[in-house]
This record gives C-alpha cells, structure tokens and sequence, in this order.
C-alpha cells in the first residue's frame, strides 16, 4: 500500500495538480466580469490547496481521473472553490470555479 501512495504522490508531482489548479484559478480571474460578484476584486480572492481526489470508476464519464481541489478566500471566509480534473495521463479535461458566497 505504501507504494502505492508514493506512485500516486509522484504522479500528482510530476503532472504538477497542484501547480496547474493554482494557474486554472489565476486564469478565470483574467476577466473577473464574468466570474465575481459585483464589488469584488481580484485582489480580495486566493486560493488555498484542499485536496486531491482519485475517481477510479465514475459514474457519469468513462475514464478514471484526478479531481484537484482548492478552498477560494476572500480574506479569512470560505466563498467557493475552484476544481480541476485531469485524466491518469495529466491531460486536463474541465475546470470549475464556483463562488458560494456573495457577501460584500
């Protein structure tokens, strides 16, 4: 089992999950319009790494994947999170941004 973990640990190293989550993020704030609630800035938003979950067999696609996850701050308070999925070869296929909060 534990090298199992230690090829899975250098798999999410060497397609760099966390890293190309952090860029996805950074990239839907490129035109802030179409994602933030009105009064937000860019500025006020981060990121900060949750998790990194192993779909084996999905239901609603065919494939296995990784689906990397980061909490979305707007200072100290939780208002969303960001997803990205990748296939086993590190392929991206989507990513989510959802904002739960609209509190300015």
């Amino acid at each position: 089992m534990n090298d199992l973990l230690t090829r899975l640990d250098a798999h999410i190293t060497t397609h760099r999950l966390v890293e190309r989550a952090e860029e996805g993020f950074r990239a839907w704030l490129a035109d802030p319009a179409d994602v933030l609630p009105g009064g937000w800035a860019t500025d006020e938003l981060h990121a900060q790494f949750d998790s990194i979950h192993l779909c084996i067999r999905p239901a609603h696609v065919d494939y296995p994947y990784f689906d990397t996850r980061l909490r979305i701050l707007r200072g100290n308070e939780q208002v969303g999170h960001y997803r990205l999925i990748t296939k086993l070869d590190g392929t991206a296929v989507d990513d989510y941004l959802v904002l739960t909060s609209e509190q300015s």
